[in-house]
């Protein structure tokens, strides 16, 4: 498989990214929203703790959703850098 390059599919990298960034907003309010909600007593760190330790799934799909937003950066950056140096 070849690598579509920018400048001859200018849409579909558009389009890539724009999907990814519905994905980082969605995964965001989801990590930000829902999880942080679950997790964080205001006020007391020890039932924070327990909640963090007791629901180990919730903490790793925030760390993932994290990971992924920050990729999703790192890509952005890649690309618009080896287009702008390619010039």
């Amino acid at each position: 498989m070849t690598m579509k390059s920018v400048e001859n599919y200018p849409q579909f990298y558009a389009r890539l990214w724009g999907a990814l960034y519905l994905l980082v907003i969605v995964l965001g309010g989801f990590a930000e929203g829902f999880v942080t909600d679950k997790l964080i007593v205001a006020g007391n760190v020890a039932a924070s703790a327990q909640n963090i330790l007791a629901c180990g799934i919730w903490v790793w799909l925030q760390i993932c959703s994290s990971w992924f937003w920050q990729f999703r950066n790192c890509g952005l950056s890649i690309c618009f850098s080896a287009e702008s140096t390619n010039r």
